[in-house]
């Protein structure tokens, strides 16, 4: 078949699925196959308050009280204001599962345990779609490096498939009077791991996008895998123009990582790993956000101010985050040996392969907060779901919010 007429099959068999197919939990609730990524950027007005104290304190160069009063008037008007609903996004991806099917009919070791091995890596990447305003709360008369008024104050991260959790990560800027002091001297801020939580069987291992996870034999096992690892990096960038007018885009400003190591006998016993920090019950006693980041340089403006002088400006700043989760694990020895009868099951299950066995939507949104934190929104979910049923429960904000609502959902109405 070519690949024209293939891709003509494609949809109509989707939109067969469509009209035919409903994989609704019993209860009412989301599908276990819909997946959702939500990443929450923090912000402190405490931590602003410190680092300006400190920062006021070895300021070289002194503003007079008027300019600082000018200033804290015109920051409102400088400042982006967040109205909810800030971008989005909607792509589909067709998987194809026959050729990978077909070679399953070579049998032997060798093709089984390639075949396997592709199954124990999983990545997935979540960004902004565009970049975040207001590192800061207020613009600068000082420098473009200047940290008063810094207000970024960690991220959070959840996984949620249908209604149970994958997995959470929480951390905030280490306040520790060192780490301040280094963000003063050097530049640069460290994060601190707060809370993990993280559920195996419930996780993208063993990985095969073909399809859904509740048509997936079997789900994660230690029995069949082991070394499971779990690892979470997160980019932070930066664009900015400074007082030569040299524009600088997507600079990478730093990077930090969680790497976790999970095992059995680990989890607690509702079979969830779980790690917060300074709890004494902890079977991990201490994970570590490594890495480090340059505070988010300021932009050059300069402004007039009400007798006409052009005074020196640097705005609030401009960043942009990028997450990359990872999950890696190996079979076990005993899984190994026992290859003949995993090799003949999949066979079973392959005698008679649909032309197309997934197709995939994602839904992607930038949201704020009323200028308090900025919510990154990645929902993947069957195509054969409406699309006013996936976006639907955003936690929209807003009247730009509501709207975008209003569009996903008629949106969605054309497509049934």
């Amino acid at each position: 078949m070519n690949r024209p007429l293939l891709l003509i099959t494609t949809l109509l068999l989707a939109l067969t699925a469509a009209a035919q197919r409903s994989t609704r939990s019993a209860a009412g609730g989301t599908s276990v196959d819909v997946t959702r990524y939500k990443v929450t950027l923090h912000q402190d007005s405490r931590m602003a308050s410190r680092l300006s104290d400190i920062w006021q304190q070895k300021e070289m160069a002194a503003s007079t009280e008027q300019q600082r009063g000018f200033f804290n008037n015109t920051y409102d008007v400088l400042k982006t204001q967040s109205l909810g609903l800030l971008s989005s996004s909607v792509t589909s991806v067709l998987t194809l599962g026959a050729g990978a099917v077909m070679e399953l009919f070579k049998s032997n070791k060798a093709d089984w345990r390639k075949m396997v091995q592709q199954e124990n890596s999983f990545v997935k990447e979540i960004s902004t779609i565009e970049s975040v305003n207001d590192f800061y709360d207020r613009v600068s008369t000082s420098s473009a490096m200047d940290p008063s008024g810094m207000t970024f104050n960690g991220f959070s991260c959840v996984q949620m498939r249908g209604n149970d959790t994958v997995l959470y990560v929480s951390c905030h800027l280490k306040d520790t009077d060192e780490a301040l002091q280094r963000i003063i001297h050097h530049s640069k801020f460290e994060l601190q791991l707060d809370t993990l939580v993280f559920r195996p069987y419930l996780c993208d291992l063993p990985n095969d996008s073909t399809r859904s996870f509740s048509q997936r034999t079997p789900t994660f096992s230690f029995s069949q895998r082991r070394n499971l690892n779990l690892r979470l990096q997160t980019q932070i960038t930066s664009s900015w123009i400074n007082q030569a007018i040299q524009v600088y885009q997507n600079q990478l400003l730093g990077e930090f990582a969680v790497n976790v190591p999970i095992s059995e006998k680990e989890l607690e016993a509702d079979s969830v790993f779980r790690y917060v920090s300074g709890r004494p019950t902890n079977k991990v006693k201490d994970i570590q956000m490594i890495g480090d980041c340059f505070i988010v340089p300021r932009s050059y403006i300069g402004v007039r101010d009400a007798d006409g002088n052009y005074l020196d400006v640097w705005g609030t700043g401009q960043y942009h985050v990028k997450m990359k989760l990872m999950e890696t694990c190996n079979i076990t020895p005993a899984f190994e040996s026992n290859w003949k009868a995993d090799w003949k099951a999949r066979k079973r299950s392959a005698r008679n392969p649909s032309p197309v066995t997934q197709i995939w939507t994602t839904v992607k949104q930038t949201l704020a907060d009323n200028g308090k934190q900025c919510i990154l929104s990645v929902i993947e979910a069957p195509t054969n779901y409406a699309l006013e049923e996936v976006v639907g429960p955003l936690p929209t904000t807003g009247q730009a919010g509501a709207k975008a609502a209003g569009a996903a959902k008629a949106s969605g109405q054309q497509r049934k």
